[in-house]
């Protein structure tokens, strides 16, 4: 079975945990298994020091697993991304995992900073017309699409007929 990384925001909802069984229903729906980061359980006792260091690296080790990154990149406290979902992102596709990306706003990231050429502090923001930065959004990324159904949808498909080693 292909699994799927679902990284996002969403790890922050108040109803994280079952926006997460939500989203591997719908990986489930598709023949796939989907991973969330909050599957992760600290372990009884762990220091509080260590818990940042733990979740990264488990993290980590769940992408591994995976032969694909599913990613949410809708505006999270601003108009970008969250940070962490990109370097989830990026850390894919340095394992050469193939990385999809929806997200809730499909404006491009010039639109949502209000079509300006150079933000309050003078430096440029850049207009290729993408959902987010380039270094997220442009090919080898897949989307975006509009929804975690839509992109599992063509996920499901294009794994079906190929098989990739997790």
């Amino acid at each position: 079975m292909i699994r799927v990384y679902l990284a996002g925001p969403a790890v922050f909802r108040p109803d994280a945990i079952s926006e997460g069984k939500r989203l591997k229903r719908l990986c489930k729906d598709r023949n796939l298994e989907g991973l969330f980061p909050l599957d992760n359980e600290l372990p009884a006792g762990i220091p509080f020091d260590d818990t940042a260091d733990w979740i990264k690296s488990a993290n980590k080790d769940m992408i591994r697993l995976c032969s694909v990154v599913l990613a949410e990149v809708s505006p999270f406290r601003g108009p970008n991304m969250d940070p962490g979902t990109a370097f989830e992102c990026g850390y894919a596709e340095a394992l050469n995992k193939q990385v999809y990306y929806w997200t809730r706003d499909i404006r491009s990231l010039h639109a949502r900073m209000g079509r300006r050429e150079h933000d309050d502090e003078g430096r440029s923001i850049e207009n290729f017309d993408l959902v987010e930065n380039l270094m997220i959004a442009a090919c080898p990324a897949i989307g975006p699409f509009s929804s975690a159904d839509i992109a599992l949808d063509l996920i499901s498909v294009r794994f079906r007929t190929v098989n990739l080693d997790t």
